[in-house]
């Protein structure tokens, strides 16, 4: 005896629940499946990424290969080509909180080494504007003593082509309250005189720009006492050329001369320490040496 079952059981519910819930248990072994297999592919790149950060930092990939900065035992060279590398990622700012710690780890390990690195990373015929930005971002984060970073940051001021670098470099020195990079621009200004009174306008006039910029009270001190030893037109007398003797193998003889006196000197004489400061303050209290003691002492030392 045959009979067929297609067709009572298309027709009972018992048949059409048994088919829905094998849909669903498909569906759920599909995904877990699909789970699986995820999670094995982001276990072979050893990397998984949770969440996001409380402090609003990019989410943490947790286990991602990191890379070791600044080993000890560089040589100079290679330490110099770390630096440069580190200072373009610095520069690029597109690190992860996790690198830029781990990063600024390194960098603290050796903190006048990587200062005195980072400096020579301040070369603009050397090295382009990114890495030059970052390389002051890497000095701040090394914070070396000023004399590590104080002749770099004092050229970036003097003669940094690119805007950004230079207000990073100038924010820098202002924030570490350096007077070490005064005193670079100060030496860098008396450069610009010679012996004859000329001067270097260019030099004068970028030493000038440096010293208004940065506001140290040493450099207004230091103008201010150049001004005090300049020499001013005027007038003077003093009858003391009577005498000159005359020595030679045989003659020892006093030659008597009329009393002469000096009274007065025309001409024009050169101030640059007076002018300076009125440039760099940008005061111009003539010289009422009084009244400029009084400001300057009202401006911010560095050094304190």
């Amino acid at each position: 005896m045959t009979f067929s079952l297609a067709t009572p059981l298309r027709r009972s519910p018992r048949y059409r629940v048994t088919l829905a819930s094998l849909a669903l248990l498909c569906v759920a072994v599909l995904a877990l499946a699909q789970a699986a297999a995820e999670d094995s592919a982001g276990d072979s790149q050893g990397t998984v990424v949770i969440g996001v950060r409380q402090d609003g930092d990019p989410p943490v990939a947790l286990g991602a290969s990191k890379r070791e900065w600044f080993r000890e035992g560089l040589s100079d060279s290679a330490y110099q080509a770390e630096a440069a590398a580190a200072a373009e990622l610095l520069g690029r700012d597109k690190l992860s909180y996790d690198e830029k710690a781990v990063l600024s780890d390194a960098i603290r390990r050796e903190r006048e080494r990587a200062g005195r690195a980072f400096g020579a990373c301040l070369d603009w015929h050397h090295y382009d504007a990114t890495t030059r930005l970052g390389a002051t971002r890497g000095i701040a984060i090394a914070a070396a003593a000023p004399l590590a970073t104080g002749k770099p940051l004092a050229n970036v001021l003097l003669a940094e082509p690119v805007p950004q670098v230079r207000k990073a470099a100038l924010e820098l020195v202002r924030e570490r309250r350096d007077s070490t990079v005064s005193a670079e621009v100060l030496r860098y200004w008396r450069a610009a005189y010679d012996d004859n009174l000329g001067f270097d306008e260019a030099k004068r006039g970028a030493a000038v720009g440096a010293m208004r910029d940065i506001g140290d009270r040493k450099a207004y001190q230091a103008l201010y006492y150049l001004t005090t030893l300049e020499v001013y037109a005027g007038s003077a007398t003093d009858p003391t050329i009577s005498e000159v003797n005359i020595r030679g193998n045989r003659i020892n003889l006093p030659i008597q001369l009329p009393s002469m006196e000096l009274r007065s000197f025309h001409g024009t004489v050169i101030v640059p320490a007076l002018a300076s400061l009125k440039a760099v303050t940008k005061r111009d209290f003539g010289r009422d040496l009084a009244k400029w003691r009084e400001w300057i002492n009202q401006q911010p030392d560095f050094s304190k």
